[in-house]
């Protein structure tokens, strides 16, 4: 027994001697294949990492700038509101402008129209006040006699004894009996 065991201790001893140095080197190679193997996939892991980090920097900066986004279409949209407001505002002024305007524009007429019933009335009456033997005498006279030089038919209704005079659609009941009497309405 020793002596085969001193046989397979030299075969091993001549097998290490003879093929050591072969096998170490397969091992060894081996070995660095799988550490290769493991660096490349914690650079791979590492790449995805950094990549991801990037990509979550990115969307925070999204985060942030979401809020900006915000504040611009809360901004617009009352910007809109604001214009539509105004808009608005505008159309309602100018229809009140336009009614104010109307009125303006009717009280005028209205008065117009009263100060020319008014001073065809008092010219009615005054021709009418004219006696014939007046009319046969000196017409020119009795006007000026009527009318001073310097004073239009209009200014005699600012005067006070003309005051009492109301216009035709007056709704004073002496003032239509009166018409009624002169004539004017029948």
């Amino acid at each position: 027994e020793t002596v085969a065991a001193a046989c397979i201790l030299t075969v091993i001893i001549y097998a290490v001697k003879k093929y050591g140095a072969d096998v170490a080197a397969f091992a060894d190679k081996l070995n660095e294949e799988k550490i290769a193997k493991a660096l490349e996939v914690k650079n791979e892991a590492i790449k995805a990492l950094e990549t991801a980090i990037e990509e979550e920097k990115k969307e925070q900066w999204r985060i942030e700038g979401r809020s900006y986004l915000f504040d611009a279409k809360r901004n617009n949209i009352a910007m809109l509101l604001e214009a539509n407001y105004r808009e608005r505002l505008l159309t309602v002024y100018n229809e009140v402008k336009k009614r104010l305007d109307y009125q303006v524009a009717l009280q005028n007429l209205k008065r117009q129209k009263e100060q020319d019933h008014m001073v065809q009335w008092v010219e009615k009456n005054v021709i009418q006040s004219i006696t014939p033997q007046q009319s046969i005498r000196d017409p020119e006279k009795i006007y000026k006699s009527k009318f001073p030089p310097r004073q239009h038919v209009s200014n005699l209704l600012k005067t006070p004894r003309m005051r009492f005079l109301t216009p035709l659609w007056s709704s004073s009941p002496d003032r239509k009996q009166h018409l009624y009497d002169s004539g004017t309405l029948t």
